[in-house]
């Protein structure tokens, strides 16, 4: 109930964990350009990207359906299509 009663700020940029792992030179200068000062590279590993969807039973907390819905996720219980 709190993060849905909580109103999204003015200002903000989305990062998808995917994208940061997956492409992460440019993501960061998005970034970096948003925030107006420059990043630190890290390792990532890619093993991460699409846990949720190997996962065995509930990989995710209601209140974050509306941003897996928006961002083309499956949302666990409900059939492909």
């Amino acid at each position: 109930e709190i993060v849905a009663a909580t109103p999204k700020p003015a200002n903000w940029l989305v990062v998808r964990f995917e994208d940061f792992v997956n492409q992460q030179d440019a993501t960061l200068a998005r970034l970096e350009a948003y925030l107006g000062f420059p990043l630190g590279r890290i390792i990532v590993r890619r093993e991460p990207v699409g846990r949720y969807d190997r996962a065995e039973g509930p990989s995710y907390f209601d209140f974050l359906e509306e941003g897996m819905r928006e961002f083309g996720y499956e949302i666990p219980g409900m059939e492909r299509g």
